[in-house]
């Protein structure tokens, strides 16, 4: 069966490593800022509505809203196609986000 982020929600295992992930992308922008340029600024940004949506995840799975969950997943997974082919993305996020590098960005199409 093919992963499909937009049919199910992530395991506890996912939100473990995303969690992970966005500590990683964290630390490689504070550590940018001394190399110059806006890279970390769009880290810290990008960190921020990953870490958000995480926690609405959690939120929406423990209160009993399993379709809410599973839209704030398919926002994630959108978040973390840029990785989709990079070594730092954790393993257990990669055939989520392989799944949705396929499908068109355009969620209407």
């Amino acid at each position: 069966m093919t992963y499909s982020p937009s049919t199910q929600t992530p395991s506890a295992e996912q939100l473990r490593d995303l969690r992970s992930f966005i500590t990683l992308i964290e630390r490689q922008a504070s550590i940018e800022p001394r190399a110059g340029g806006r890279t970390s600024e769009i880290a810290r940004s990008w960190s921020q509505l990953a870490q958000k949506y995480s926690n609405l995840i959690v939120f929406a799975e423990r209160s009993g809203h399993a379709e809410e969950a599973r839209r704030a997943w398919v926002v994630v997974v959108d978040l973390l196609r840029p990785w989709a082919r990079s070594e730092d993305l954790p393993e257990s996020l990669r055939e989520a986000v392989a799944a949705a590098s396929e499908a068109p960005l355009d969620p209407w199409a």
